[in-house]
């Protein structure tokens, strides 16, 4: 079986960086501290308030009533319709 895995190329200003979608969850499992999240939750950043709607959505918390990561949080985002 041949395994196919997306990737995209990120241009950093000291050099570009590949990303690949395997193991994207796993290797990203910070969450949001509670003075990070207040700035976040009172920004009027367009792209942070949608990401925020679709984190309420789908309730950003788990079983124990903890604030999931941000990869898991904010997964599956519209970015296609987000206006500046």
């Amino acid at each position: 079986m041949t395994w196919l895995f997306i990737s995209s190329l990120v241009v950093h200003y000291a050099s570009t960086v590949k990303y690949c979608v395997r193991d994207f969850v796993k290797k990203n499992l910070d969450t949001v501290n509670e003075s990070s999240d207040e700035v976040l939750r009172t920004s009027r950043n367009c792209f942070l308030v949608q990401l925020l709607q679709a984190c309420s959505l789908h309730s950003c918390r788990n079983h124990r009533n903890e604030p999931l990561p941000l990869a898991l949080a904010y997964d599956g985002v519209e970015r296609e319709n987000m206006t500046p």
